[in-house]
């Protein structure tokens, strides 16, 4: 029974919403400062009548430059409730879809955090103020994929939804040799038994991954100047995209030195699927 309550809840939280005569309660996205190459947290927050829900959904539109790295559940959650999160790119912008439902519980509080929110800036972020918005529009018609919230008996609730925004500046550079302090660290910490251990040891015309790129050149064209063993497609995170280069680089028979430096996972000579299902293992989205 319980099983099939969790998957009415599911499907219509994806299910257009009917509009309720009583003022409709609000899904509020937060706002967050963060520097280029650094993380912070943005909330998603609930306000509105004190009722019984089981679970909520919602397709939020980002900032370029900036993505979800993880998500948390806030304190309005109990540990029965199930959380995911889908990172997207489409045309014009990038996001994420999130999800969390309950089968066996609800939340009632009149206000609180639903879930935080790990956002990470890139190092060629632009800087300044810009919109966090839910999605203006559906993919597919007669499905709420912009927000959705469903009460304890699994029907659908209107809702309001309110934007909210994000605060991007440039990390500093104590050494001062056009290089930020973030960009720097990813250095410092890729191998943390060599003697480079400051930003001051760093320096912009080193090459530091030997691929022929200056550490500036690298940050200048926005790619990253460590290699990371996991990082297959190389873009600076581990991620699902990587178990799936590296799934397809099993398939072959021999590999280049770099393709065995970032996919083959274990070490043993040779990119197998085992190599693959490590690198899911540490995928962050």
């Amino acid at each position: 029974m319980k099983h099939i309550r969790s998957v009415l809840i599911f499907m219509l939280l994806f299910t257009v919403a009917a509009p309720l005569a009583i003022a409709a309660p609000q899904l509020t996205i937060g706002s967050a400062d963060v520097k280029t190459g650094g993380t912070a947290s943005l909330n998603l927050s609930f306000s509105g009548e004190t009722k019984d829900y089981a679970g909520v959904n919602a397709k939020i539109i980002l900032p370029k430059g900036i993505t979800v790295k993880s998500i948390s559940k806030g304190e309005l959650l109990s540990a029965n409730f199930i959380t995911d999160f889908r990172s997207f790119s489409e045309t014009a912008n990038n996001g994420v879809n999130l999800i969390a439902y309950s089968g066996a519980d609800t939340f009632t509080a009149s206000s609180g955090i639903l879930l935080t929110l790990t956002i990470e800036a890139a190092i060629d972020a632009p800087a300044g103020q810009h919109n966090v918005t839910f999605a203006a529009t559906n993919v597919i018609p007669r499905v709420n994929s912009r927000y959705a919230l469903a009460s304890k008996d699994a029907a659908s609730v209107a809702l309001s939804p309110v934007n909210g925004n994000i605060s991007i500046s440039v990390s500093e550079d104590a050494d001062n040799d056009g290089l930020p302090d973030s960009y720097e660290q990813q250095i410092i910490d890729a191998d943390l038994n060599d003697s480079i251990r400051t930003v001051q040891d760093v320096k912009p015309a080193d090459d530091f991954d030997g691929d022929g790129k200056t550490n500036l050149q690298e940050f200048q064209a926005g790619t990253f100047p460590a290699r990371i063993k996991g990082d297959v497609n190389k873009d600076g995170s581990i991620t699902r995209a990587d178990a799936e280069e590296a799934f397809n680089l099993s398939l072959k028979t021999s590999w280049t030195s770099e393709e065995l430096e970032l996919a083959d996972y274990n070490g043993d000579g040779s990119i197998t699927p085992q190599d693959a299902v490590d690198i899911f293992s540490r995928a962050s989205f």
